[in-house]
This record gives C-alpha cells, sequence and structure tokens, in this order.
C-alpha cells in the first residue's frame, strides 16, 4: 500500500516522506479506503491460517513430547485439596484402590511439612562444607605436587566435624519423626496435597477428569511439573491461605497497574518539555521517549517476579515463567500499544467506555495513527537490544568479578544462568510478541513498519537462535512442553482482534459513508471463527487413543519411592516416584 499512498493519497500538508508513504497521506472519502477495507480480510485471513498452521505444528510436536515424557511422571497426578481422612500415604492409596477397582496404583504419597527439617540439613550441610573448606586450606598450606593435590582435593575427609556429626543424628531423628508421625491420618505433618502414581498411563490421564465427590473444591487433579522443578513448600501451604495469597498478588499487579500509568505517559511525553536546537531536537524527540520507555517496562518483569514469590502459589517453579509472560504482555500492550490511547486519564477513559462501548473505535482511530513514527522507532531501537543480547555482557561481568582469587570453573558456574527476571522464556516470548504485534497493528497505517519489524524477527531468528542452542544453560527441568508457545499464539489473536477495532475506527472516522467499515467489520466473523477453530482441538493432554496401552513394568535397578527413600536414589532418576528430597537417607545429603 506505501506506493498507492504516495502517488494517489493527495492529501494535503504532508511534505516529508514518511508521512506520504503512511495512511496520513490519504484524503478524507478517497476510493482508497475502499482498498484498506478489501485489505483487512486479507490480513486476518492470512494471519489466520499462519496462526492456524503454526498451532497445528505445534499440537504434533507437543503429542510427540507428551508420549517421550519420563515414565514417572506421564503415570503421575497431583492431588490438591485432599480430604483430611485421606491425608497419609497408606490412606491416599487405598482411597484410590476403592475408586480405582484393581491394583492399579502404584505408589502414593502425601507432601510433608518438613521445614524443621529443611533447616536442619541446610546446617549440616554448611558445617560439611565448611569442614572442607578447612581441610583444603590444610592441603594448600602443604604445598604438595599438582598430582598429590588433585588426589587430596578429589577424596573425601576421613571424618567430619563434631558440629556436622551432631548434625546428622538430629537430621537423622527428625525424619524418622516425620515418617512416623506420617502414617497417622489426623497429623499435622501430612498436608493437602499429593502424588499418586499409577501402573498404566491411561489410568493416570482417566484420573485427571474424574469428579470424586461433589465439591468441586475437593480431589483437585492435575499433571505435575518435573520431579526436579517441584515446589514442595508451596504444595505444603494451606488451600485458604493459598487463595488469599493469590488474591493479594492480583491486587498487587492492579496495583503496579495504577502506578506505572502516569509514569509511562510521562516517559511519552517528556519529549515535548524540552526545546533543542533544530539539529539535536529531531533526534531527542525520536529517542528519548522510545528508549525512555523501553529502560522503564525492562524493570517490570523483575517486579513481577517479586510479587509472584512472594505471592503466588505454584506448584513448580517453571510456572513462574508462565506468569511473568502472561503478565508482562498485557502490561506491554496496555502500556506500549495503547500508552496513546490511554493517555493520562485512565478513570476517565475506561468510565466513557462503560458508558458508550462503540467509543473504542473512536480511540483508536484518533490516537493510534498519529503514532506511528514513535512505534517505527522503537522497533528501531530494539534491533540494538537483541543484538546486544548475543555478547551476554551481564554473564561477563559477573564471571569477570567472581573471577578474582577464583577458579575459572568456580566463577563460570556461579555467573549462570542468565538473569531470568528478564532474560527468562516467560520475558522474551511477551516482547517477541509485542514486537510483532506492532507490525501487524500498524501494516496498513505505516506499511514501512512491516520491514522494520520483518528486519527485527530476522534479528531475533540469529541472535536468539545461537544463544539458546550454544551458549545459554539449558534447563530441562523448566521444560513445559510449548506452553509458552500457545500463549504466544493466543496473544496473537488477541492483538489481530485490536488491529480489527483500529482499521475499523479509521475507516469509519475518515469515509462518510459507512461502505468501506462495514466490509472491514464484517471480517470480525472470520476472526471469531478462526479462533473457534483453534478451540477445537486439545492440546494439553494426549488423546486417549494414543495412549500407549499395558501396565509400565519395573526395569532393573529401578525402585518404590518407599525404597528410594531408605538408599537416596532420588538424585539419579531411578525412582518410580515424587519424594521430597529432604525424606531421602541421611547418607546422601
Amino acid at each position: 500500500m506505501a506506493p498507492l499512498h504516495y502517488f494517489y493519497g493527495l492529501a494535503p500538508g504532508h511534505h516529508d516522506w514518511l508521512s506520504k508513504l503512511s495512511m496520513d497521506n490519504i484524503h478524507d472519502n478517497s476510493w482508497l479506503y475502499w482498498v484498506h477495507a478489501f485489505l483487512v480480510w486479507y490480513v486476518i485471513l492470512a494471519v489466520s491460517y499462519i496462526r492456524y498452521q503454526a498451532y497445528d505444528a505445534f499440537v504434533d510436536r507437543r503429542f510427540r513430547w507428551l508420549q517421550q515424557m519420563d515414565e514417572v511422571r506421564a503415570r503421575t497426578v497431583l492431588v490438591q485439596n485432599i480430604p483430611k481422612q485421606h491425608r497419609s500415604d497408606a490412606a491416599l492409596v487405598a482411597y484410590f484402590h476403592r475408586m480405582f477397582h484393581g491394583n492399579r496404583v502404584q505408589a502414593a504419597s502425601v507432601v510433608k511439612k518438613a521445614g524443621k527439617l529443611k533447616k536442619l540439613i541446610s546446617d549440616c550441610r554448611a558445617a560439611k562444607a565448611a569442614q572442607l573448606k578447612v581441610l583444603n586450606a590444610e592441603i594448600e598450606s602443604q604445598n604438595p605436587n599438582d598430582d598429590e593435590m588433585q588426589i587430596l582435593r578429589g577424596s573425601s575427609p576421613p571424618d567430619y566435624s563434631k558440629r556436622a556429626i551432631d548434625l546428622e543424628e538430629l537430621v537423622s531423628a527428625e525424619r524418622n519423626r516425620i515418617l512416623l508421625d506420617a502414617q497417622q491420618v489426623d497429623s499435622d505433618i501430612n498436608t493437602s496435597s499429593g502424588f499418586v502414581t499409577f501402573h498404566s498411563r491411561r489410568d493416570a490421564q482417566m484420573a485427571l477428569f474424574v469428579k470424586f465427590t461433589d465439591d468441586r473444591s475437593q480431589w483437585v487433579m492435575s499433571s505435575p511439573p518435573h520431579p526436579a522443578d517441584v515446589s514442595y513448600d508451596n504444595l505444603a501451604e494451606d488451600p485458604t491461605y493459598e487463595q488469599f495469597m493469590n488474591a493479594m498478588g492480583v491486587l498487587c499487579m492492579a496495583s503496579l497497574y495504577l502506578i506505572y500509568v502516569p509514569c509511562v505517559v510521562g516517559i511519552t511525553q517528556a519529549a515535548r518539555w524540552v526545546t533543542l536546537s533544530p539539529f539535536i531536537q529531531p533526534f531527542w524527540d525520536a529517542l528519548v521517549p522510545t528508549m525512555g520507555l523501553t529502560l522503564f517496562m525492562s524493570f517490570l518483569p523483575t517486579i513481577i517476579v517479586l510479587i509472584g514469590e512472594m505471592f503466588w502459589v505454584q506448584p513448580g517453579t517453571s510456572w513462574l515463567q508462565y506468569d511473568i509472560q502472561v503478565w508482562y504482555f498485557y502490561f506491554m500492550f496496555i502500556f506500549v500499544l495503547l500508552v496513546t490511547v490511554i493517555g493520562q486519564s485512565l478513570v476517565g477513559k475506561f468510565a466513557a467506555l462503560v458508558d458508550r462501548p462503540t467509543l473504542v473505535f473512536v480511540l483508536f482511530a484518533e490516537k493510534l495513527p498519529r503514532s506511528t513514527n514513535f512505534y517505527l522507532n522503537y522497533i528501531i531501537l530494539h534491533w540494538s537490544n537483541h543484538v546486544l543480547s548475543i555478547t551476554r555482557y551481564l554473564n561477563l561481568i559477573k564471571y569477570l568479578l567472581y573471577r578474582v582469587g577464583k577458579s575459572a570453573t568456580y566463577a563460570r558456574d556461579l555467573s549462570e544462568p542468565e538473569d531470568q527476571d528478564f532474560y527468562g522464556i516467560g520475558s522474551r516470548s511477551a516482547r517477541w510478541t509485542i514486537n510483532l504485534l506492532v507490525g501487524l497493528l500498524f501494516c496498513q497505517i505505516c506499511p514501512l513498519i512491516c520491514l522494520a519489524v520483518l528486519i527485527d524477527c530476522l534479528i531475533c531468528r540469529c541472535v536468539y537462535g545461537y544463544l539458546i542452542v550454544f551458549a545459554e544453560t539449558r534447563k530441562r527441568e523448566s521444560d513445559l512442553g510449548g506452553v509458552f508457545f500457545q500463549k504466544m499464539l493466543s496473544h496473537m489473536n488477541f492483538g489481530l482482534a485490536a488491529y480489527w477495532v483500529l482499521m475499523v475506527g479509521v475507516l469509519l472516522s475518515r469515509v462518510s459513508h459507512k461502505g468501506p467499515a462495514l466490509i472491514a467489520a464484517s471480517s470480525g466473523m472470520l476472526l471469531v471463527y478462526s479462533q473457534m477453530r483453534i478451540d477445537k482441538r486439545e492440546w494439553r493432554l494426549l488423546p486417549f487413543e494414543k495412549q500407549p496401552e499395558g501396565e509400565f513394568q519395573l526395569a532393573e535397578g529401578q525402585l518404590l519411592p518407599e525404597d528410594a527413600m531408605q538408599c537416596g536414589t532420588l538424585k539419579t532418576g531411578k525412582c518410580l516416584s515424587f519424594v521430597q528430597p529432604e525424606l531421602l537417607a541421611v547418607q546422601h545429603l
């Protein structure tokens, strides 16, 4: 559309070439608006088709991931809000044996409260580390040759200090007390959460959909996280306390939103408050708002993480990244894409929309087309951010600081991984989606922005294709099976709806008759249909007909959970159930 805008727009008052390439160069009631109306259909059809193709490929990969999932995790369900009369390992097994006739349950364990035990284990490990540090200092003071040094450093000390031995005895006594008390159903040690491992995958999947009682708050079943990613402390929390903390987290996010509104609006308007020389002023107007907004929004993931760690109760630590993606996307959608629409009066805009919902088309049409240069600068600025990320400068700085007086291996271990607040998969997914939606939202208003977004995508493909595969530490335990990609596709539909609102509003405001606006508005049916088509396909669980038949058999060297707690094989991956690490045998601390 850029050539048509340039040669046939003929709107008065635009002399710079950038404005002549945009829709601002089209005068009111121009025939070009009919072209734009049909182009709305094309954009929604093309994006919906590409989105469905990507979703279809994602579902196939998701099913392969589920089929290749570790047997322990695939045959286990996480049970929350267990009634009090079933809160013990034996009672939980007996209940599921009664619900599923036959010997279908292999093992079950209720999460135990073990705060004191974890503290003793931490103190014991610290005492052992201190004793080992003293021993290494003694070895270094003797100045043996390099071969002797390697042998001595690799060997374990002959005995521990008296404190370490005493702590081991306390740990063993506390662990035995917990296991003994946990056998009682009415014990305060047992919590309302637990894990049930079945003999077959099909039984585990059926258990996810069974309603055991008429109380929907009881026996809440879900797929468990990776065994190494389970947050037993969160699972040990009382359900009422969990609901209260989640509500407090949402309240904190709402407060953060209200705090950010005036700050972001002020940053985007900062360029107007300063007048510089004619040579510097264009650079100031172009860079200051976009750089200020980018810098200010970069602190948001850390704030979300702080709120999440303080209030949100998740069964696995990796789900915090998913929360970051969801909240960070909506914050950026509002404060990056819609900041010019909101303006300084959030309450006023909301009240006006409640009184007159159709006003949303007018707000979009009046505010967003005037800000295309701002968003063009915003995308171009991100090019340098992506390229700078490939240097991993923060990891390098941490490595150089830790390297002072320490070994290279020690410094490397402490400098990895990268900051998961800003560089985690959650915040990265949100930023990438927003950049793509900038191009989608303004593809007809300012066609040149599509080229900028295309270059941004190519840079991301090169930079992060290298970083994630070759440079950054792999995080296998945080693999959730594509939920981040699925949420990105969902956010794409959210942005496509915003594009539809924008274009219908522009056509309503710039054309006296309603023909082009009605044509564009009718494409909303296609938008709804494409979402309904995607919603038809299930992706969370493997279809029952694709689940492998038969029961899983113990392989050589694999152990049941009660045996694993005695020999400590959880760390070697041979345990066939979810066992709290602090309940392992003392000799494997």
